[in-house]
């Protein structure tokens, strides 16, 4: 059972580098999809607290809508579970969580913004 490839043909080594080819572009292009990011270090209690005061906060601002509007797959509505917080200014660039570095933003603007533009391919 060392070579368990049964699915593929072993007659066709283009289909399989295709495969591989296509899954490389994903993983490059989507890595935030893939490959979460790792914490550095836990957040304290008055943190977690902060974060959830300025995330409801954003989304109040919102009236429940898409501030980002950058996918053309948008959501346009979203709900407070839907939300996802869109950070101006990276946390990796000094962001901070403010009420002005942050926008609501549904799933597929903000993995749009991430992805520098580009779509991903659905699940």
């Amino acid at each position: 059972m060392a070579d368990d490839h049964r699915s593929v043909p072993s007659s066709s080594p283009q289909l399989v580098q295709d495969i591989l080819d296509q899954v490389r572009e994903v993983e490059r292009d989507c890595s935030f999809y893939l490959f979460p990011a790792i914490r550095r270090h836990a957040k304290s209690r008055a943190e977690r607290r902060y974060i959830l005061e300025v995330r409801l906060a954003v989304y109040e601002r919102s009236g429940g809508r898409c501030e980002l509007r950058l996918s053309p797959k948008c959501w346009e509505w979203i709900s407070w579970s839907t939300m996802h917080s869109a950070h101006v200014k990276s946390r990796g660039a000094g962001g901070q969580w403010t009420l002005t570095n942050l926008k609501a933003a549904c799933p597929e603007c903000h993995g749009f913004q991430h992805a520098g533009g580009k779509v991903c391919p659905e699940k």
